[in-house]
């Protein structure tokens, strides 16, 4: 429970921070059950797309 909702403020906040501040913004967030939680501000989705993928080609993960 607590995971999820500091999880979900993480993400909130990530993205306030990149329109009100017009900033790039990179957030990636593993569980202790090693899933994958990422944002990424327009720019930063092509910095962080290589990381996912190998991410799920190490673990065998495909969804995210």
């Amino acid at each position: 429970m607590y995971f999820l909702a500091r999880k979900n403020g993480l993400l909130e906040k990530a993205n306030l921070l990149s329109v009100l501040c017009d900033a790039e913004v990179a957030l990636i967030i593993f569980s202790d059950r090693g899933e994958l939680y990422e944002f990424g501000s327009a720019a930063t989705n092509r910095q962080v797309a290589p990381l996912v993928a190998a991410k799920e080609i190490n673990t065998g993960e495909d969804n995210i």
